[in-house]
């Protein structure tokens, strides 16, 4: 009876312990993948939509290369929150001990969620004030592990809006 009590708390403890022991293990053989927004490409603003490409960096330092599964992404245009918000599945591999691993998402914007703002944009064409936040999910053999991005910036707006002022004035929105 004693025998069984032993080794039933031996095997509980064997249990406990293994993850602890494999974490302590793989401590030192995995790194999160680092991605920072590089910069936020303005392709187009017309009557319907603004369309953006967000370019995030991905550096892996990794011995093993990973897969880039999805990436969640949100964006804010002057402080108007979340005018575009999506999910991206792409499957890129990112190869081992590797910096500089560019990943374009193409952003489109409804431009009903930001029609405030467009006047503003109209009137005062220099910059356009932007958020982009989200998530890079990387695949693994545990599961897809998220790493959070975020980037607060401007976009130089010059010269586009001309194109958006006759647009809207052909239309007659706003009384140009």
């Amino acid at each position: 009876m004693k025998l069984k009590k032993y080794l039933l708390a031996g095997i509980l403890l064997s249990v406990l312990l293994f993850p602890v022991k494999i974490t302590n293990s793989l401590a030192g053989l995995f790194s999160y993948p680092e991605v920072t927004v590089t910069s936020v490409k303005l392709n187009s603003v017309g009557i319907k939509t603004i369309d953006l490409t967000v370019f995030l960096n991905i550096n892996n330092p990794n011995k093993l290369g990973v897969e880039l599964k999805k990436v969640e992404y949100k964006v804010d245009i002057n402080k108007i929150e979340n005018v575009s918000e999506g999910i991206t599945k792409k499957e890129i591999k990112i190869a081992h001990e590797t910096k500089d691993n560019l990943v374009e998402i193409p952003v489109s914007i409804n431009n009903k969620k930001v029609l405030p703002t467009l006047a503003s944009i109209a009137k005062s064409p220099e910059v356009i004030e932007y958020t982009v936040n989200g998530k890079v999910y990387f695949g693994t053999i545990i599961g897809d592990i998220p790493i959070p991005f975020t980037k607060k910036s401007n976009i130089d707006n010059t010269g586009r809006i001309e194109n958006l002022k006759k647009q809207i004035k052909a239309l007659n929105f706003f009384g140009f």
